[in-house]
């Protein structure tokens, strides 16, 4: 069975949307599924299929992603989707074992899908407690498969769903719990086993989230290397573990380990898309942030002076996007030293991001950059 399509992406979370005061206390996740009614029990969605599935031996349909920060949410929730799948609670739909075709394979992924997408709707309507009940029923369902000795792609797809709802509801105790164990999988798991990368990418991913950045470089090394090893050393598909590992680098002091791969994954997207195409913008605007940090604040403003004419070229010159840019590029000009053109820039910026109504003037990352400006203005004495 060929790869599923997949898109280059960052998988910096899982983008859910939570409200602190909305996120329970963690509880076990031995608390007994309930059959009927009350506890634990939910019924099972009269959800269709939503999500476009195909493998490469059959032909496949790319997904409309537009930009590599649109792709960085996308391969978040669709890769683990595709995956395999698990039922709601009810016993009789639980999968028992492996599946042996591809029709099951494909009832599996719609499975998942509508899990994934119930989780994920309990959660941004703030029913942050169901949820939990959700993902901890289709835990102990799991669970029983790997007791039973099922420890293989399928399980391990399975926690890595439910690790990334875990996440995505605050409970990073629990999402921890499945990580580890689905590691514990994974390292038995042979390289060319189905999927494997995809699922390694999202344990990275959720490492970092949870500070466990060893943890994390680890598993984006060894996905790396096996995509490297099927399509490359420069495809777009080896984007995802490098700014993954550059991030973790970033994160524990390694700067110049995460440059260098930062660098990579933009000397690969120039090769494969151009040296003016949008998605540059991502990686560039990361690489330019640790810069800045990092002291090296001239090379940031060239990474940011790329992405505001990589911009006026694809959206004009007038467009919001743009004016986000500015102000960006504005930032790093003032962490150089250039007080009177970071001035120029965030005046400019902002004022395009107020003509075009790109967000609201008091939204708090808009108030933030009048802020910037208003003491960057105060130490120049104007």
């Amino acid at each position: 069975m060929a790869l599923k399509e997949r898109l280059p992406n960052l998988l910096d979370d899982t983008n859910f949307s939570v409200r602190t005061s909305d996120r329970a206390e963690p509880a076990p996740l031995t608390a007994t599924t309930s059959r009927g009614g009350g506890g634990l029990g939910e019924q099972p969605w009269p959800l269709n299929p939503s999500i476009f599935l195909a493998f490469r031996s059959q032909g496949t349909k790319k997904l409309p992603a537009k930009s590599l920060a649109l792709q960085v949410y996308l391969l978040s929730r669709l890769i683990a989707l595709w995956f395999l799948g698990i039922s709601y609670i009810s016993r009789s739909n639980v999968l028992d074992g492996p599946t042996t075709s591809l029709n099951e394979m494909n009832e599996f992924e719609i499975q998942l899908n509508n899990l994934f997408l119930e989780v994920r709707a309990k959660i941004e309507k703030g029913h942050i407690n169901d949820a939990l009940n959700l993902l901890k029923a289709n835990y102990a369902a799991v669970e029983e498969q790997i007791n039973g000795g099922f420890r293989g792609i399928e399980q391990a797809a399975i926690l890595d769903t439910l690790a990334l709802g875990f996440i995505g509801a605050g409970d990073l105790k629990n999402a921890e719990h499945l990580l580890n164990m689905l590691k514990e999988i994974v390292d038995d798991l042979h390289d060319d086993t189905l999927l494997l990368d995809s699922i390694l990418m999202h344990m990275g991913s959720g490492y970092t989230t949870l500070g466990k950045f060893d943890q994390a470089v680890s598993l984006y090394a060894r996905g790396l290397k096996i995509i490297e090893r099927k399509f490359g050393i420069n495809n777009p598909f080896n984007i995802t573990p490098l700014m993954g590992m550059a991030k973790a680098f970033g994160l524990t002091g390694r700067a110049s380990e995460a440059v260098a791969l930062y660098g990579r994954a933009i000397y690969i997207l120039e090769n494969e898309r151009g040296t003016e195409n949008e998605e540059l913008a991502v990686p560039l605007s990361v690489l330019g942030n640790l810069l800045i940090t990092e002291g090296k604040a001239t090379d940031a403003v060239s990474c940011f002076k790329r992405i505001v004419d990589i911009y006026r070229k694809v959206y004009g010159e007038t467009d919001g996007r743009v004016g986000m840019a500015m102000c960006s590029l504005a930032y790093a000009m003032c962490a150089k030293g250039d007080v009177n053109e970071a001035i120029s820039m965030y005046e400019g910026g902002l004022q395009i991001i107020r003509d075009t109504k790109y967000m609201s003037v008091d939204d708090n990352l808009f108030e933030k950059m009048r802020t910037d400006l208003a003491e960057l203005l105060h130490a120049a004495g104007r």
